[in-house]
């Protein structure tokens, strides 16, 4: 198995890199709210939202992996996911996101424990005129953001990958 995702992310700030707990939600030249890009964006992810035998997507699976001198010890990393919406022109925080990535996933001996997020994977838009353009929804996007909470100094590796079940392992 390989996840679709990985990103980087490094403690303390090093060329090259970007900063753990630094990310911020993506804005144009203009400072307003913007969508993902998967090629600018390297903690973004984005997918059709039904695979090819048309199973809703259902979860995010994220995980990391801490590499450094020290120990992750009890660390947890507080995370977020947004989706942008269209209509509203803004990034909206997924409820059940505000938690953390578990210590347990961030292990150095026994690997990464996954964490699940909901997805918000919406149907096709009614057919009315409002929608004669376009019926299909799009794409279901989600960026993750990452705090610091005073993680120890490190390499953090993220991996993120759509789910299409919907009950914990």
């Amino acid at each position: 198995m390989k996840f679709p995702i990985k990103f980087t992310r490094i403690k303390p700030s090093t060329t090259g890199f970007i900063t753990l707990g630094s990310d911020a939600l993506p804005v144009d030249s203009d400072g307003n709210p913007r969508p993902g890009n998967m090629l600018t964006d390297d903690n973004y992810i984005s997918s059709r939202p039904s695979n090819i035998n048309g199973w809703p997507l259902m979860r995010l699976a994220v995980a990391c992996k801490y590499t450094g001198a020290g120990s992750p010890g009890s660390t947890n990393l507080p995370a977020t996911v947004f989706f942008f919406e269209s209509n509203l022109q803004c990034w909206v925080a997924l409820a059940s996101s505000n938690s953390h990535i578990i210590e347990s996933s961030i292990s150095t001996t026994t690997g990464p424990a996954l964490q699940f997020y909901d997805v918000v994977p919406l149907i096709d838009l009614p057919h009315v005129t409002a929608n004669l353009d376009s019926i299909d929804s799009g794409t279901v996007g989600q960026l993750l953001l990452v705090s610091d909470n005073s993680a120890p100094n490190g390499q953090y590796d993220f991996i993120m990958g759509y789910d299409i079940t919907s009950k914990p392992f």
